[in-house]
């Protein structure tokens, strides 16, 4: 009988885990890994789908339809970059790439989340081995942008070996990171300007010496929605994703950048502030990201030249364009965080 019991009690809490969507660290992640899921959990996926289809309607509009179609048709690319910001927080899947070989991390994902060294794949601080002492804000920072960089060089790699899955899967993997250092309960930033980094966060245990800010087991901070109601599911039509005017309508002015006035009831189809700055570096970074899917690999004496081209890119999107005051007002968004996605000079 205490076996039974034991058995009944380990399937039940086995499947409160599978059922329940992952909230944390980080914007919360829905159930389903696919790129078509859209419910009140859905964060990262959610943002991910919004910077890819204001893509999608900028190339339309330039009349580059096919770049589109090509970029879906021959290589999945939505759901693939998908299923890679997912992996983040669910490592132990079926995926193309495991995440727990490339980084060497445990694979149980409640180990995953809580490893000493593994708090950068969500944009939060590094501890000691015994979880006693955080690194630096500035630390973190940099480690942050190191491992962006680690996973992106090795995403070209799969590009240049002409094995597109994997490149795409670990562009995820990268976004996600991106992502999460716009999370509120990861880390702080500027409200205007340029919206510079000026605190990360730390997970887990708790310490009580420590001044850092603390993200909490299941924070509210990760919702990325504007209503703070958490209970109503949000079942929204394509029209409602906001993935083209609004943004321009509502980041053409930067002091009026965060969201004000929305009635109640719409505001569960608003991206809360430090989402749609999260959504705005997503779409600065995929428009790096997915041109070298239909170009490359090229012919054979170029992959160094072509590699360092792409890092260059993607350290000038981190850091911005140092010495460099031109702004190009050809999107709206161009205007937002010049000075790099992820500045550490506030930091210390």
């Amino acid at each position: 009988m205490n076996l039974i019991l034991l058995r009944f009690i380990k399937l039940s809490f086995v499947l409160i885990l599978i059922l329940w969507p992952v909230q944390s660290p980080g914007f919360y992640v829905a159930l389903d890994p696919n790129a078509l899921t859209l419910d009140a959990h859905s964060g990262h996926e959610e943002l991910t789908r919004q910077a890819y289809e204001y893509l999608q309607n900028k190339w339309k509009a330039e009349g580059r339809r096919e770049y589109y179609s090509r970029l879906e048709n021959e290589f999945d690319a939505l759901y693939q970059i998908t299923r890679g910001v997912y992996a983040t927080d669910v490592p132990n899947g079926n995926y193309v790439l495991s995440l727990v070989t490339f980084w060497k991390f445990p694979s149980d994902i409640l180990q995953w989340h809580r490893n000493p060294s593994g708090q950068h794949l969500h944009a939060v601080r590094n501890r000691t081995a015994a979880g006693a002492k955080l690194e630096s804000a500035r630390e973190a920072c940099i480690g942050i942008k190191q491992d962006v960089l680690k996973v992106l060089s090795q995403a070209f790699d799969y590009l240049e070996a002409n094995k597109k899955t994997e490149y795409l899967f670990l562009v995820g993997h990268g976004l996600h990171i991106i992502q999460d250092s716009f999370a509120p309960a990861h880390t702080r930033r500027q409200l205007a300007a340029n919206f510079h980094l000026t605190d990360l966060c730390y997970y887990s245990d708790r310490l009580a010496h420590e001044k850092a800010c603390y993200h909490e087991a299941n924070d509210r901070q990760d919702y990325i929605w504007l209503t703070k109601d958490l209970t109503e599911p949000i079942l929204l039509t394509r029209q409602q994703w906001e993935p083209w005017g609004e943004m321009v309508k509502t980041i053409d002015n930067l002091d009026g950048f965060v969201l004000s006035d929305i009635p109640e009831q719409e505001r569960k189809s608003y991206l809360q502030h430090e989402a749609r700055l999260a959504k705005i570096a997503s779409i600065k970074y995929l428009q790096i990201i997915l041109d070298p899917v239909l170009t490359l690999p090229k012919k054979r004496g170029k992959e160094d030249k072509d590699k360092q081209e792409f890092v260059d890119k993607i350290i000038k999107l981190l850091d911005g364009h140092p010495g460099n005051t031109h702004r190009d007002h050809s999107e709206a968004y161009d205007n937002v965080m010049t000075e790099g996605i992820m500045n550490c000079s506030e930091l210390k």
